[in-house]
C-alpha cells in the first residue's frame, strides 16, 4: 500500500462551513513541522472553491474573462475598419467570446448574464438600435442565446456521468449533489433525474 504524499508547500486547509454566514474559526494545521496556511477561497483545476464550496466564485472570474475577450474582440474588429467580413467576425467571436464563456458551465451552472455580451456584439455588428427586440436580433444572425448552449453541456455530461457503472466515482458525487438540493429544495432536475439514477 502506498502512503500520501503531501506536499506542505503548495497544500492549504480550509473549514467548510454551511449557506449561512458563520464565524469561521481558525484551524491550525501541521504537518511534518509546517503550519499549512488557512484559506477561504482555493483555485483547483481552474475552479474556485470558496468555503461554503460553491462555485459562484469561478461563475464571476469566468464572467470577467468573457468580458475582457469581448472587448478585446472589439479592439480587433475596430483595427480591421470595415475591411472584416461578417462570417470572419461572427467567428472570432465564436472562437473567443463564447468559447471563453463555454469553459466550465457544465460544472458551475448556467448564467443568462453571459448572453449580454452576444446581444451587445451583434447589435453593433449589425447597426441595430437597442429598440430592435432580442428575438428579432437573433432570427437575424441565426444564433441561438449562449445560456442555450449551456443547459446543452450541462444536460450532455449529466447523461454521461449516468451512463457510467453506480459505484463511478461521478455517479456518486451527482446522486450527493442531488439529494443535497433536493433536501434544499433548489433541485428542479430532481423528478426527470431520480429514475435515471435508479436504473
Amino acid at each position: 500500500m502506498q502512503e500520501l504524499v503531501i506536499n506542505v508547500k503548495k497544500s492549504v486547509s480550509m473549514i467548510v462551513r454551511g449557506r449561512f454566514k458563520s464565524k469561521t474559526a481558525l484551524l491550525v494545521v501541521h504537518v511534518d513541522g509546517e503550519t499549512l496556511e488557512q484559506v477561504f477561497v482555493f483555485k483547483y483545476l481552474g475552479y474556485h472553491f470558496i468555503d461554503q464550496l460553491s462555485l459562484a466564485k469561478s461563475a464571476d472570474m469566468q464572467s470577467q474573462k468573457v468580458s475582457a475577450c469581448y472587448f478585446s474582440v472589439l479592439q480587433k474588429l475596430a483595427d480591421l475598419r470595415s475591411d472584416c467580413p461578417l462570417k470572419v467576425a461572427e467567428q472570432m467571436f465564436q472562437a473567443t467570446v463564447a468559447s471563453v464563456a463555454d469553459y466550465g458551465s457544465e460544472i458551475y451552472g448556467v448564467s443568462k448574464s453571459v448572453d449580454q455580451f452576444q446581444i451587445r456584439f451583434f447589435r453593433q455588428l449589425l447597426g441595430l438600435r437597442r429598440s430592435t427586440p432580442v428575438d428579432t436580433m437573433y432570427i437575424l444572425v441565426g444564433y441561438l442565446p449562449l445560456h442555450f448552449r449551456h443547459i446543452y453541456l450541462q444536460l450532455n455530461f449529466v447523461a454521461e456521468i449516468l451512463e457510467r457503472p453506480k459505484d463511478s466515482l461521478l455517479r456518486q458525487a451527482l446522486v450527493t449533489a442531488v439529494e443535497t438540493a433536493k433536501k434544499r429544495k433548489t433541485a428542479w432536475f430532481w423528478n426527470f433525474l431520480s429514475p435515471s439514477m435508479d436504473s
